[in-house]
């Protein structure tokens, strides 16, 4: 019933917006959305597992879950999330959009900023803030009807802990967030890093309450206790399609449309 409600205040306010019978669905993010390395090297080959907007029956992304609930609903998508993006980009991604608006957006971002923040992090973690508060206020300016779905960044002390004998050549030889994952890095380093991961987190956590009508913080996908099998085989990093799959699950479980 809650679904079925949902929906119908989502396809109402896309209705009520213009005269198209679309529903317009954008992510916007980093390397993770963008599913660099999942597959093959690179992005391009594997939009399609993203966990957002990919198009492969291998991966039940939530655009896949959106095409089985809104049937013959025209959905139009769009994935600009790039590559080695932090929270700064977030605009300049925002800006590819030609959409007349947005009904639903995926926004993961935070990985690259913490993986690049100082120990005594509170300036840039206010900025991080601020850069995210950006783009939701932007985008709800535009629709207020607008449901944004954000996924906590995973816990990638948890990747360190269970890839440190299998992973440290790749991460060592690809420079894969060095601050914590590269082998001179110290134990209490490491757990300072986790700490402002889950400032990170907590940032977005509070963005979302600040915006409860439109926003949905997925706390979940930080405490998921993923495997290796779930990362890439070419990097030891970025989630491979089995683990692009389950973080679909995980934020479409706990997302706008869940029971």
């Amino acid at each position: 019933m809650i679904k079925c409600l949902l929906l119908a205040v989502l396809l109402l306010g896309a209705s009520n917006a213009g005269a198209d019978n679309s529903f317009y669905f954008v992510s916007v993010g980093d390397s993770i959305t963008s599913g660099f390395n999942t597959k093959y090297i690179g992005d391009i080959a594997n939009r399609k597992y993203s966990w957002s907007t990919g198009d492969s029956r291998r991966v039940a992304s939530h655009f896949n879950k959106l095409k089985d609930l809104l049937l013959t609903q025209v959905i139009d998508r769009k994935n600009v999330a790039k590559t080695k993006s932090t929270s700064f980009d977030l605009t300049k991604q925002l800006r590819k959009i030609n959409f007349p608006r947005i009904d639903y957006m995926t926004i993961l971002i935070g990985a690259n900023d913490v993986c690049d923040w100082n120990t005594n992090h509170s300036d840039q973690l206010a900025q991080f803030k601020n850069n995210v508060s950006e783009i939701i206020t932007t985008v709800i300016a535009q629709n207020e009807e607008i449901k944004i779905l954000i996924p906590a960044v995973p816990d990638m002390y948890h990747l360190y802990e269970i890839g440190k004998r299998r992973c440290q050549f790749k991460w060592n030889m690809f420079g894969v967030c060095p601050k914590l994952l590269h082998s001179s890095r110290t134990t209490t380093e490491r757990q300072d890093f986790r700490r402002r991961l889950i400032d990170a987190n907590q940032a977005l956590a509070e963005l979302a309450s600040d915006h409860a009508d439109n926003v949905k913080y997925i706390g979940e996908l930080f405490d998921f206790r993923f495997t290796i099998d779930h990362t890439s085989s070419i990097d030891c990093f970025h989630p491979s399609v089995s683990g692009q799959g389950v973080l679909a699950d995980i934020t479409w479980s706990h997302g706008w449309f869940s029971q």
